[in-house]
């Protein structure tokens, strides 16, 4: 390498603070093998790494300060003339020295309004009891206050907009939150392990729905040890057990109710159209939820684990998630409204008391494991034209007693109700025209048939080892098939 390079490298490497050697014997003799488009790369790259460094260290640089208010020495930062309280990092508190009990946050340091605390600002500072939080602040920083074992109830002011991730997480006493109007976004877990959580209380439902949460556990709603136990909701101080879902709110929000205890019924007004992850994801004591008429989506575990035992789709929804009613112990009746195109894996897996299912023939999508872990099903009306009873129900189809072909099937196909052991009654629709192979082999619980008008084509084999059939009754405006003594016959 030439003097002159190696002059140039040597300075660039003392610009980003190094002190290794530019140059040894040994690599002198190497380098000379480099043609020179090889040693300008690498001086740009180096020249590059730092510019960056130098401008970074520029953007993150920050100014602290400090102003004493009633006998507390606080740590703060301006911009565009606003103070930060704090200076952002683990090693920057927001008040010198110790400080414990009652901590009033200041609404001025000096001419300069306080407007937000910045990340780590009073972190793991066990000795605060009693927190003031003035209007004025508009956002909570990451970990502001994680660790204050010795909050027990937090009034969080009008104004606030903005609470950051892990900001009050394992504050292990804490047991009241009030949230304000304005709040519209808390990162995740911003109150992850606070497990003595009793209520939270919102000043607005319409805001509450309106908040974006980061995560499950950003919500103050959830604790992480005995979740059955649960978190109350309140508005306006009033405990809410039937929630009605206010007119300016159209969409249910991802875990705006998650672990909510208070629940018992959800009613949603027309204008609703979409439920969004876990929106009420384990809400335990949720019995009853009338849906909005033009719902078109109920997202990946919207109802997990609730204790609702009726439930009636609308047809105006498009697709029901993953597990959105998965462990619905208390289900016995589903009824799925004729619109519904998709349901998803696992959506109802494990409901284990459920007997009665309605599917209809507007489903284009079907998880076969959608009702996996539901063994005690009995009756049910399904469209035939492109599923079997085993690939709808895999632990039950044994064992169903009485079953329908949805409206607005045009066949059933091949195999559908094979080896539907118990299978006693059947009602073919009257929009079947096509009976497939096998369509009934081994239902030797079966007595009795009707075949309507319109079926033109029933397979040979359809009714193979149904060893209990007596009579099977054709109607009379049957062109293809006729019914002596209940005998089948082709025309």
């Amino acid at each position: 390498m030439s003097m002159k390079r190696m002059m140039m490298v040597a300075a660039i490497a003392a610009m980003l603070g190094g002190t290794r050697p530019v140059a040894t014997a040994a690599m002198e003799k190497n380098d000379l093998k480099r043609n020179r488009k090889g040693d300008m790369k690498m001086m740009m790259k180096l020249l590059v790494a730092g510019l960056l460094a130098t401008v970074t260290a520029n953007v993150f640089s920050v100014t602290l300060y400090t102003n004493e208010v009633d006998g507390v020495k606080w740590v703060y930062s301006v911009s565009d003339g606003k103070a930060t309280l704090g200076g952002g990092d683990a090693a920057s508190s927001a008040i010198v020295g110790n400080h414990s009990g009652k901590v009033e946050i200041p609404s001025f340091l000096g001419e300069t309004p306080v407007v937000a605390i910045a990340n780590y600002a009073f972190n793991g500072n066990v000795g605060i009891k009693d927190l003031i939080v003035p209007e004025g602040i508009t956002s909570i920083g990451d970990y502001a206050f994680q660790g204050c074992g010795g909050l027990t109830e937090l009034i969080l002011p009008e104004g606030l907009v903005t609470i950051g991730s892990y900001a009050f997480a394992n504050c292990g006493n804490l047991v009241s939150v009030t949230v304000p109007t304005t709040l519209v976004q808390i990162d995740g877990f911003a109150f992850s392990g606070c497990n003595d959580m009793e209520r939270v209380n919102a000043k607005s439902l319409s805001a509450w729905c309106r908040i974006a949460f980061g995560n499950g556990r950003a919500n103050p709603l959830y604790i992480d040890t005995n979740p059955q136990n649960g978190v109350l909701f309140f508005v306006n101080g009033v405990e809410v057990h039937d929630l009605v879902i206010p007119e300016d709110v159209t969409t249910l929000k991802r875990w705006a109710f998650f672990f909510c205890q208070s629940i018992t019924s959800v009613t949603m007004h027309d204008g609703v159209t979409d439920i969004e992850k876990s929106a009420f994801n384990n809400c335990w004591n949720l019995t009853n939820v009338t849906f909005s008429a033009n719902l078109k989506t109920i997202a990946s575990y919207a109802f997990s684990c609730s204790k609702m035992t009726d439930i009636y789709i609308p047809g105006s929804v498009d697709s029901i998630g993953y597990r959105a009613f998965d462990v619905s112990q208390s289900l016995t009746n589903l009824v799925i409204g004729g619109g519904v195109k998709s349901i998803e894996s696992c959506a109802f897996i494990d409901a284990k008391q459920l007997l009665r299912v309605v599917l209809p023939t507007s489903l284009t999508s079907f998880s076969t494991n959608a009702f996996s872990g539901c063994t005690v099903i009995n009756e049910v009306t399904v469209p035939t034209d492109h599923w079997t009873m085993r690939q709808f129900f895999p632990d039950a189809y044994a064992d169903i007693v009485s079953a329908s072909v949805s409206p607005g099937s045009v066949s059933i196909r091949d195999s559908a109700f094979e080896k539907c052991g118990k299978l006693r009654s059947v009602l073919i629709a009257d929009t079947v025209s096509t009976i497939g192979g096998n369509a009934f082999r081994d239902c030797t619980a079966i007595e009795s048939l009707d075949i309507p008008a319109l079926v033109s084509e029933i397979a040979e084999d359809a009714f193979r080892g149904c060893s209990s059939i007596l009579a099977i009754t054709v109607d009379d405006d049957n062109l293809a098939f006729k019914s002596i003594d209940g005998v089948l016959f082709t025309t």
